[in-house]
């Protein structure tokens, strides 16, 4: 089926997406409220979380689904050469280093470094218990179970959607948003639709899952893996908003690179294989 085709028939999937999206947060919140109550560690929790309503929405949709869509990221391959996916792993990483500063920035400007501490405390308490099996099931959880989860709800099941009715950058930028409203973390909010745009771009480019897929591990193995771990909590970092400024800006100009040279390495790779020839991305 053409592309055009398909989209020109798909004026009814933005709605879609929506209504899907809705129901999807609803019982994600619904769940973790009651898995709350469940006497279980915190990293159970999420993970059948993880599996029952991220990756069981996105199972129910596509195979309730007549038919197959165009859009569809392929599992089989990475659409990209073993270079390209480095500097995929690259980017997410410097993305999740620059939402950092951003979350930084925002509670410095705002007062809200008390938020950003029990923020930390609580992640702390998920992936940092006493029990080393634990926190072996927790870093799975994080840089495995949620990883691929999300991606094949985000980037696997609503971007193909949103597909059938918008335009390449208007769906990746969407599927982001989208991505950091689930997370249901306003300090992060911007930085969380960045890294899901990324996300989302990647799987258009590729025609595959599995870069998103490996990117997002990669980001959150750093994040939630290996800087929990550090002796110095971010929280107790005494910068000024200016300092805060300054490494924005080469933490920008460090993602614009990566993002740069990744687009270039998949162009010389002859990338591109899941997006319509009538479009530039």
């Amino acid at each position: 089926m053409r592309y055009d085709d398909e989209r020109a028939r798909g004026g009814g999937s933005l709605g879609k997406v929506f209504i899907f999206f809705s129901v999807v947060l609803v019982a994600f919140v619904v769940m973790s409220v009651a898995m709350s109550f469940v006497p279980i560690h915190a990293i159970f929790q999420v993970a059948a979380v993880q599996f029952v309503v991220i990756l069981g929405a996105a199972i129910l949709y596509r195979k309730l689904r007549q038919a197959p869509s165009s859009f569809w990221p392929k599992f089989s391959g990475t659409g990209m050469s073993a270079g390209a996916m480095v500097l995929v792993c690259l980017t997410a990483i410097a993305l999740g280093f620059l939402g950092n500063v951003m979350t930084l920035g925002i509670a410095e400007i705002f007062g809200l470094q008390d938020l950003v501490e029990r923020y930390q405390d609580a992640i702390e308490q998920i992936l940092l218990p006493e029990s080393v099996g634990l926190q072996i099931l927790g870093a799975v959880s994080v840089v495995i179970v949620a990883p691929f989860c999300e991606e094949i709800l985000f980037r696997g099941t609503i971007l193909p959607e949103q597909r059938r009715s918008q335009g390449v950058w208007a769906a990746v930028i969407l599927n982001g948003v989208l991505f950091a409203f689930l997370h249901l973390n306003p300090l992060n909010f911007l930085a969380l639709a960045v890294i899901g745009t990324f996300l989302a771009w990647v799987t258009v480019k590729s025609g595959s899952i599995w870069p998103a897929i490996l990117g997002h591990g990669a980001l959150n193995f750093v994040n939630g893996v290996v800087l929990p771990r550090l002796p110095v909590e971010t929280a107790d970092v005494d910068v000024e908003l200016w300092e805060i400024g300054v490494l924005f800006a080469v933490m920008v100009t460090l993602v614009a690179g990566l993002w740069w040279g990744l687009a270039r390495a998949l162009r010389m790779d002859g990338g591109d294989n899941a997006v319509d020839r009538n479009e530039y991305i």
